[in-house]
């Protein structure tokens, strides 16, 4: 008898044994989180190829390229070539002053000696060429920004009111409350005062 209850015991340790070792199916753990699902790859965005098109340097430049109708055609012909499917094109820069006719602000037509040509609108053109091509076009402005510092143009170099009332003022180095250009950076305006004059 008793060698059958050790035989029945001997058995039963070995079975639980054996279970034990079996690798246990990993179940959700409660004190982790779940993973990261996968990663969907868009096959079309990733075909995409954009350019930047920097107004300094790509019209106004040392070379000003773009500054001539013809080159702008030849640039985005081959730029079409090689592959690329969009541009991000530069129309308002730290000055305030825009690429194209605006009531709101100056156009730039000419800086470090290159000039747009008389009559051309060089971002309407831009963007009538760049669409034949079948180009997604972006346009990149600085915002709240109307003051180039290193050129000392733009509205809060131009205007009183712009300079006094809507330029931000900073602490500088020393804690002293001033205006953001007598930092030597460029003249950030603030919104909440604009908004605050337009309506009042």
């Amino acid at each position: 008898m008793k060698r059958l209850i050790y035989s029945i015991s001997a058995s039963a340790l070995m079975v639980l044994m054996a279970l034990s070792s079996c690798k246990k199916t990993a179940g959700p753990d409660p004190e982790k989180p779940d993973p990261k699902p996968p990663v969907v790859v868009d096959e079309e965005r990733r075909r995409e190829a954009i350019v930047w098109v920097d107004a300094r340097s790509n019209v106004f430049g040392t070379y000003g390229r773009l500054s001539d109708t013809a080159m702008i055609k030849t640039t985005l012909d081959t730029l079409k070539d090689v592959g690329v499917t969009g541009l991000v094109l530069d129309l308002k820069g730290s000055s305030g002053y825009t690429m194209y006719p605006s009531s709101y602000s100056p156009q730039v037509t000419s800086q470090d000696g290159k000039s747009i040509p008389a009559g051309v609108d060089y971002a309407g053109y831009f963007i009538k060429e760049a669409k034949k091509r079948n180009f997604k076009v972006y346009a990149s402005i600085v915002t709240f920004v109307e003051g180039e510092t290193s050129k000392a143009r733009g509205k809060v170099f131009e205007d009183a009111q712009w300079r006094d009332q809507y330029q931000s003022v900073v602490c500088d180095v020393n804690g002293n409350r001033v205006p953001v250009t007598g930092t030597g950076k460029n003249g950030f305006v603030n919104p909440a005062i604009l908004q605050f004059k337009s309506v009042h």
